[in-house]
């Protein structure tokens, strides 16, 4: 967007990452039109309906209280501006713990609509209603809710997830599942 002539800010909560940008900002010779913030997006420090577009790409995943950094969207966003984000989806985490065989963390990761990474973050996934629900609840209008698509992988790995999802949405119990999953895994395996 720089390059096309749009003043950017970007923020970033990690000063190791705000450094990395401050070296891709300086190889493309945008030091004029990208502005770098530390910052978290749960407790901005721009003013009010500061902003046209909003893009929040890879950052709600970690957010410890996303009804607040949703607040903080809206906030400075200007009226009729745009807020372009994303979030993992409940759907793509279920299907890559199956692929990975963590299984035993997918009944919480169902029940919470969170999941512990290996460095010891918790991350948000959740469905497009949850992400709909908590734009609508800050007066956003959404426009268009798209889940990216799967990587293609084995194709009984995508049939496990679903199955998960089905059982869940059933009301089947976490536990029932977890036994599900380690019995339908032992079966995968052995084909």
């Amino acid at each position: 967007m720089a390059e096309r002539g749009l003043k950017v800010v970007l923020l970033e909560f990690s000063k190791g990452m705000l450094e990395v940008a401050r070296r891709k900002v300086k190889e493309r010779e945008l030091e004029g039109r990208v502005s770098l913030v530390q910052g978290d997006i749960q407790a901005l420090e721009f003013p009010d309906e500061h902003f046209d577009l909003v893009l929040a790409e890879g950052v709600l995943e970690y957010c410890a209280d996303l009804e607040q950094a949703f607040r903080e969207l809206v906030r400075v966003l200007k009226p009729g501006g745009h807020l372009v984000a994303s979030v993992d989806s409940l759907y793509y985490v279920t299907w890559a713990m199956a692929n990975s065989e963590e299984l035993d963390e997918i009944p919480e990761l169902l029940r919470e609509k969170r999941y512990l990474e290996e460095e010891g973050v918790y991350c948000n996934a959740l469905t497009l209603e949850d992400f709909r629900v908590l734009a609508e609840r800050r007066g956003l209008e959404v426009v268009a809710l798209i889940g990216k698509p799967l990587p293609y992988r084995r194709h009984t790995s995508l049939e496990l997830s679903e199955a998960v999802l089905a059982l869940y949405a059933a009301g089947v119990s976490t536990y029932t599942i977890s036994r599900f999953l380690k019995k339908r895994l032992h079966a995968v395996r052995d084909a």
